[in-house]
């Protein structure tokens, strides 16, 4: 009688859980360098290239991940959004323009840029400006 109970037992818990929706897409992992650059082609950008390393392809629902490489003398146009900017100085040094003034960035350095101030980065450097970028995925 115990083992029949057991049994049916498993056999409900087994039907709950196969029938209970995944919550979440699998994980997505990647090394960074096996995601091909991309010139970014927008008004204003210079010698600039972009790895999408996460974005709605991979499942994101929420953020998208992009990591820019800024050639020596490549630069962003000074622009604004209605979007912030959270950025992470992953290698090189550079200048982040803000309201008119300018701002030494460097590797290790944390950034946020919040919604509609105008900015600009450049590489005034003779090495390569990398910057993780995270930005909302429903962009307004």
């Amino acid at each position: 009688m115990y083992r029949k109970m057991v049994i049916a037992l498993l056999v409900v818990v087994f039907l709950i859980a196969s029938s209970v929706p995944a919550l979440a897409e699998p994980m997505f992992k990647v090394h960074y360098k096996d995601v091909p650059t991309e010139p970014v082609v927008k008004k204003g950008f210079v010698q600039v290239r972009a790895r999408y390393l996460i974005t709605e392809k991979q499942g994101a629902k929420n953020f998208a991940m992009r990591l820019f490489e800024f050639a020596p003398g490549g630069h962003t146009s000074y622009h604004t959004h209605p979007w912030e900017h959270e950025i992470f100085v992953k290698k090189g040094r550079g200048i982040l323009v803000s309201e008119g003034k300018q701002h030494a960035i460097e590797q290790g350095d944390v950034i946020f840029i919040p919604s509609e101030e105008p900015h600009q980065f450049k590489n005034e450097s003779n090495e390569t400006l990398e910057l993780i970028c995270l930005i909302p995925l429903n962009l307004p």
